[in-house]
């Protein structure tokens, strides 16, 4: 039996940004924008309260993704990634109140 991961590659990422995106270029002047995203996951305890967790991730975006972020999102912005499509997108949904710690 031959098993194998199927050819697709793609990442979708809900939160809320816990920090304003930072734009940059490589020496080369490929551009790029870094930022961090936290996802919180409410859950009840075998004891019965409810308890979070919180997921934060790093990313960081290249080439036409990147010149399409500055000035959009903002830090407590709820964000919504689809990495791994024909054209990567992050929308911006509504405000948050996470912060980056």
């Amino acid at each position: 039996m031959d098993l194998r991961m199927p050819d697709l590659n793609m990442i979708l990422l809900a939160g809320n940004l816990t920090n304003d995106p930072k734009y940059s270029e490589t020496k080369t002047g490929t551009p790029g924008v870094n930022f961090y995203m936290a996802s919180n996951k409410r859950f009840k305890d075998r004891n019965g309260p409810i308890k979070e967790d919180v997921c934060f991730v790093g990313v960081v975006a290249w080439d036409n993704l990147a010149v399409s972020l500055p000035g959009q999102p903002a830090q407590g912005q709820h964000c919504v990634g689809d990495w791994g499509a024909a054209e990567p997108q992050a929308v911006p949904r509504g405000r948050g109140a996470t912060e980056h710690g």
